[in-house]
């Protein structure tokens, strides 16, 4: 979501469209890559339930990134 556009509920809903159409489809685990610098979506991505996955390995990456896992 573009910054301007921000905090007025679009990211909430895209993911949680995405989230029915998952459930719908009988998709069980999901999982959001996200670059540790980047605060902001790491607070987004925790509000709407995701969590750090313990299988992160960021020393694979070419730039540092936390794998977030639904809840």
């Amino acid at each position: 979501v573009v910054p301007e556009s921000r905090r007025a509920g679009i990211g909430r809903a895209l993911v949680g469209a995405a989230e029915e159409w998952f459930r719908a489809s009988a998709v069980e685990r999901r999982r959001v890559r996200v670059e540790i610098s980047n605060r902001t979506a790491l607070r987004f991505w925790r509000a709407v339930g995701y969590v750090e996955d313990p299988a992160t390995d960021v020393a694979s990456e070419p730039r540092a990134r936390i794998l977030l896992r639904r809840s």
